[in-house]
């Protein structure tokens, strides 16, 4: 893939997930699924494929394949994991419809 293509991609999806108050203060938007204890449960609309959520808080940055539930990018404790997992297993449907539903030009491979 062209490297200039791949930088305008990356840069439409930034400016696409973000908005800019009348005051000029910047914000990334993005749907809150859920919370498990501290955990925080993200999905960003025109994110990349495959369809994945993030998990977030202060000392994790993580992403789940929505199909398989498969770890994809990050480190997360085993106890969390087991957490995310047991999460994952009862919410897949909905989370695969809330991917869809963020979803403006993307196609859900």
């Amino acid at each position: 893939m062209d490297k200039s293509f791949i930088i305008k991609l990356s840069l439409r999806n930034a400016l696409q997930n973000t908005t800019v108050t009348e005051f000029g203060e910047v914000y990334e938007i993005k749907k809150l699924v859920d919370r498990i204890n501290n955990l925080k449960i993200h999905i960003y609309p025109n994110d990349h494929n495959p369809p994945h959520f993030h998990v977030l808080t202060d000392n994790i940055n993580a992403s789940f394949n929505i199909k398989t539930g498969e770890l994809i990018n990050g480190t997360i404790d085993p106890k969390d994991h087991k957490r995310i997992k047991y999460f994952y297993e009862n919410q897949r449907d909905n989370l695969l419809e809330i991917w869809k539903d963020l979803k403006t030009d993307l196609i859900i491979e």
